[in-house]
């Protein structure tokens, strides 16, 4: 909800949602989100850690080789910080990823 309040759209919604059900994307879907990002198509790839997976491990290596900034971000708010925090420091890591700092 938040990158689309910022603006974002998820490139593929039907990959991100296959792995939001933790279920295997479409082998279409999967080339998809690897031309994008080997094209840089994508401005940000973001990693929820609670989801982690061979494949999620695979692409985020992809960004970084093609220099497209990789955040990491988590469903809920890491012990010791207040929600305020969290998402404060979900928003910094977007405005440094993108160069906004």
């Amino acid at each position: 909800y938040m990158l689309q309040a910022l603006n974002f759209r998820i490139h593929n919604p039907a990959f991100a949602k296959a792995l939001e059900d933790e279920t295997d994307p479409a082998p279409a879907d999967l080339a998809q989100t690897l031309d994008d990002l080997k094209l840089k198509r994508v401005k940000l790839f973001v990693k929820n850690k609670q989801t982690d997976s061979p494949i999620v491990a695979t692409l985020t290596q992809l960004a970084q080789q093609h220099d497209i900034p990789v955040i990491e971000v988590t469903e809920t708010a890491p012990p010791g910080q207040s929600y305020i925090e969290w998402i404060s420091s979900t928003l910094r890591q977007i405005s440094v990823a993108l160069g906004d700092t």
